[in-house]
C-alpha cells in the first residue's frame, strides 16, 4: 500500500473508534479507573501518589499512597498526557491518546499482511479485522493496557522484521536494536510482563547469528545495546523506586506468586501472604489451579486471541509460514506469554492477564490471519472443484459480515447489556457511585471523609472521594483497615466477601460500626469512635 492509502486507512478507522468511544463515557471498571485517577493527579502536578487504596500488598500507611505499586505506570502517563494537553481532568481528555493509537491496529494488521501477499484481498481483510477488533473493541478507546501493548508489541515485530528478514548490519542494525530495547523498556513500563519482551529483544539477536552465521560471542555487544535501550526508558522507573522505596521494585510487588485465589489480591494486613501460605494449600491444589488456568487461558487463545471465527485461519497462516523466522518467534513469546500466565500467576492470567498480555502478539497473528484465510480457501476449493477466485471473493465478504456483526454483538453486550457476570452496564456504575455520594452529602457526611467501598478507584473516578478497598477477609479486617486509614463509611453492596454476607443481608450494628442507611443497592455503615 501508498502511503497515501495508509493514511487514508488511519482517517477512517481513527473516525470508526472515535465514534465508538462516544459510547463509553466513564471508564467502566477498576482498571481503567485507576489509570484515568492516577493520571489525573499526575496531570495536576501532584505526582505519581493515588488518593485511595485499592490492594494492600505494599503496605501503604497512608493517604495519599504511592502509586504503580502493582501495575505499572504506562496508560497512567499516556492519560496524564492526553489531561495536559487539553488543559482538561475529563475523561475524554484523558482518552485523546488512547483513541489515536487504536487507530494504527488497522495499519498495522495490513503491514504484517503484506510482508507476505501483495494480494489487495488479503490487505482489506488485515484492515477490516484491525478495526472490527472482536473482544477487544470495548477496550481500545479506554484508559488502560491494551491500546499500549497493542502499539508496542506492533512495533516490536517491525523492528524485527528489519532485522531478520531485510538484514540490516553496521550502524543500522545497532540502531534498531537499540530501538528494539526501547521499545521493550516501554512495553515492561507497561505492564510488568514486558520485562519478558527484553528477554525477546535477545532471542531476535540470537536469529540474528543464526542469518549470519557469526559465533554467539560476537553478538554479546548487541545483547548489550538491547539492555541499553531498555535501561534508557526504564531507569526513571528504577530510579522513582529507589528513592520512595529503597528498592528496584515496590514493596509487596513479587506477593501475587504466592495466592492461593484470586481474592488474596485484597487480604489486609499482607504478612500472611507467603510462601507458606502457598504450600499450605497443598501441592494437588497448586497444581489443579495452574492446569485450570491453562485450560482457562487456551479458550482465550481460541476464543478472545482468535475471535472463534478467525483461529482456524490464524493457525492455518501460521501453518502456512511456520517457516518464517518472525513466525516462529511469535510462537515463542505466545508460549512464555502462555507459561507465565498459567503457572506463575494463574489467578491474574485467567482473570484477564493472557487477554492482556497477548496483545502484543495481536496485530501480528491478525496480519498473517488473511494469509491463513486465504490458504485454506484455496484448498477446499481445489477439494470441493469450486474456482477458487470465486470462492474466496464469496467467503470473504461473508467472513467480513460476519466480523461486524460478532464484534456488534460483543460490543453491544459488554457495554450496554447487564448479565449475571456484569451486574451494570458500563456507565451505570459510576452513575450509582455518583448518585450514592450525592446521598451521604446530603445525609450530612463531608466531603473529605473517607469511604471503603468494593472498587475504591472507580468510586474515586466518580466522585473525587477519597477511598479504600474493602478486604477479603472478616467484618475485623475491614474495621481495621478503616481506622489505620480514617475511613468513616463502609459501603457494601452484593460484590463482597462471604464474609460479609450477615452484615449485607440482615444488617446489624457490630462494635465499633453502626447502620447509617440502605440506599438503593448499597448497605452504609459508618464507623464509630
Amino acid at each position: 500500500m501508498s502511503k497515501k492509502q495508509y493514511l487514508l486507512v488511519y482517517f477512517a478507522s481513527l473516525t470508526f473508534f472515535g465514534a465508538v468511544s462516544l459510547l463509553q463515557k466513564t471508564p467502566g471498571y477498576m482498571d481503567a479507573a485507576y489509570y484515568y485517577s492516577v493520571g489525573q493527579q499526575i496531570a495536576t502536578g501532584k505526582g505519581f501518589f493515588e488518593p485511595f487504596i485499592w490492594n494492600y500488598l505494599s503496605s501503604p500507611t497512608i493517604l495519599p499512597a504511592p502509586a504503580f505499586t502493582y501495575w505499572m505506570p504506562f496508560a497512567g502517563i499516556l492519560s496524564a498526557l492526553g489531561m495536559f494537553c487539553f488543559r482538561s481532568t475529563t475523561y475524554l481528555a484523558a482518552r485523546v491518546p488512547f483513541i489515536l493509537l487504536s487507530a494504527f491496529i488497522p495499519l498495522f494488521n495490513i503491514y504484517f499482511s503484506s510482508l507476505f501477499s501483495h494480494k489487495k484481498a488479503v490487505h482489506i481483510l488485515a484492515g477490516v479485522i484491525g478495526i472490527t477488533s472482536g473482544y477487544y473493541l470495548p477496550y481500545l478507546t479506554i484508559t488502560e493496557t491494551f491500546v499500549p501493548f497493542f502499539v508496542l508489541g506492533a512495533i516490536f515485530f517491525i523492528l524485527s522484521d528489519k532485522l531478520i528478514r531485510e538484514k540490516q548490519s553496521g550502524l543500522q542494525q545497532r540502531t534498531f536494536i537499540l530501538l528494539l530495547g526501547c521499545t521493550a523498556g516501554l512495553m515492561h513500563l507497561t505492564r510488568a510482563d514486558g520485562f519478558f519482551w527484553l528477554v525477546g529483544s535477545w532471542i531476535i539477536i540470537f536469529l540474528l547469528s543464526n542469518n549470519e552465521k557469526n559465533s554467539l560471542r560476537s553478538k554479546v555487544p548487541l545483547f548489550g545495546l538491547s539492555l541499553l535501550g531498555y535501561l534508557v526508558v526504564m531507569s526513571p522507573w528504577y530510579i522513582r523506586n529507589l528513592t520512595q522505596f529503597k528498592s528496584l521494585f515496590p514493596p509487596g510487588s513479587n506477593l501475587a506468586i504466592y495466592f492461593t485465589n484470586y481474592n488474596d489480591l485484597f487480604n489486609f494486613p499482607v504478612t500472611q501472604i507467603n510462601a507458606f501460605h502457598l504450600f499450605q494449600s497443598g501441592i494437588s491444589q497448586i497444581l489443579i489451579v495452574r492446569l485450570n488456568a491453562g485450560l482457562s487461558n487456551l479458550e482465550s487463545l481460541i476464543g478472545t486471541v482468535g475471535e472463534i471465527l478467525l483461529f482456524p485461519f490464524m493457525a492455518a497462516g501460521i501453518w502456512y509460514l511456520r517457516k518464517e523466522k518472525l513466525v516462529q518467534f511469535s510462537l515463542v513469546m505466545l508460549s512464555l506469554t502462555f507459561i507465565v500466565m498459567s503457572f506463575v500467576f494463574p489467578f491474574a492470567g485467567q482473570r484477564g492477564g493472557f487477554f492482556h498480555s497477548a496483545t502484543a502478539l495481536q496485530c501480528f497473528f491478525w496480519g498473517i490471519t488473511p494469509i491463513g484465510f486465504e490458504y485454506l480457501i484455496t484448498k477446499l476449493a481445489v477439494f470441493r472443484k469450486w474456482e477458487p477466485a470465486r470462492s474466496l471473493r464469496l467467503l470473504g465478504g461473508t467472513l467480513i459480515v460476519g466480523l461486524f456483526i460478532f464484534s456488534a454483538i460483543l460490543f453491544v453486550n459488554k457495554v450496554f447489556t447487564s448479565s449475571t457476570t456484569q451486574k451494570y452496564t458500563w456507565d451505570e456504575n459510576s452513575q450509582n457511585y455518583k448518585v450514592l455520594d450525592r446521598f451521604l452529602l446530603q445525609s450530612g457526611a463531608n466531603s473529605d471523609q473517607i469511604v471503603m467501598v468494593n472498587d475504591s478507584p472507580g468510586y474515586y473516578a466518580a466522585t473525587g472521594r477519597a477511598a479504600i478497598q474493602m478486604t477479603s477477609g472478616s467484618i475485623e479486617s475491614d474495621i481495621a483497615a478503616m481506622k489505620q486509614f480514617g475511613a468513616t463509611y463502609l459501603l457494601i453492596d452484593d460484590n463482597h466477601s462471604s464474609q460479609l454476607d450477615p452484615f449485607f443481608q440482615n444488617p446489624v450494628n457490630y462494635n465499633s460500626l453502626i447502620i447509617y442507611a440502605k440506599f438503593k443497592d448499597f448497605v452504609i455503615y459508618k464507623l464509630g469512635n
